[in-house]
């Protein structure tokens, strides 16, 4: 039997199929934007207490509390395998002060949740608030690096209140610096926080991405059946971290 007439044909199905082949692997996978990984940042206290003062929250930040919850961070960031970047901080407001834990860390939004619920848990917190940075997030992270000079914490906090910005995590650095960070879920806080900027001399910056609190506002109960839930959902989809991740 003659082949011949058959070769041609079979050649140009090979070359398609092989054009086809290489078009597909060149296609990106998509990624849920929930599950990229991303520079995200956390800010959680081991406080319970109501109506700190300014002074006071700064005296705890080398308190045995303070120090076990940096513990905490740093244990589930390895259990996790991640490589955190944590340092003591203040969480300040119009209504009052107290001692806080800010921690950076590149993941994604599942992972960082469970993170944050596992904290809010232990620590018998209402919230706990978190930031992912993200190009077509709506919300605002604004960071403000001073000066202090002969600045206390009260006169800084007392501008801040004045310019309109409400909400605020003080983060004290060496020579008299202060990094001065403000989530804004809303983006509705940009001028107040410019304003802020200006009058105390201080270098502004601002990435966009997404922001949420975990946990519940008006019920320490609540939050606590908010955290539980959230921490079986992720160790059901993720076996091995309940046990890599216990204490």
């Amino acid at each position: 039997m003659n082949m011949r007439p058959l070769r041609r044909p079979l050649l140009q199905l090979a070359l398609l199929l092989l054009s086809l082949g290489s078009a597909y692997a060149q296609q990106p996978t998509v990624v849920a934007e929930s599950e990229q990984r991303a520079a995200s940042y956390t800010f959680v206290s081991p406080n319970t207490r109501e109506n700190l003062t300014l002074r006071q929250a700064v005296r705890l930040l080398n308190s045995r509390e303070e120090l076990q919850l940096i513990g905490r961070i740093n244990h589930l960031s390895r259990c996790l395998r991640l490589k955190p970047f944590v340092t003591k901080a203040i969480g300040n407001s119009t209504d009052g002060a107290e001692h806080s834990a800010l921690f950076r860390v590149y993941t994604d939004r599942p992972t960082l949740r469970y993170a944050d619920a596992r904290l809010g848990k232990v620590q018998r917190q209402k919230t706990v608030l978190n930031f992912r940075q993200a190009d077509s997030g709506t919300a605002r992270m604004y960071s403000i690096r001073i000066r202090m000079g002969r600045r206390t914490l009260a006169s800084i906090a007392r501008t801040l209140d004045e310019s309109g910005v409400p909400f605020r995590t003080l983060v004290p650095q060496a020579r008299r610096r202060m990094l001065i960070y403000v989530v804004d879920l809303d983006s509705q806080l940009s001028n107040q926080v410019a304003s802020a900027a200006r009058r105390l001399g201080g270098l502004l910056s601002m990435i966009k991405g997404t922001g949420e609190f975990i946990g519940n506002d008006a019920d320490r109960d609540r939050a606590q059946e908010v955290f539980t839930e959230e921490i079986r959902r992720f160790e059901d989809a993720h076996a091995g971290v309940a046990r890599r991740c216990s204490r």
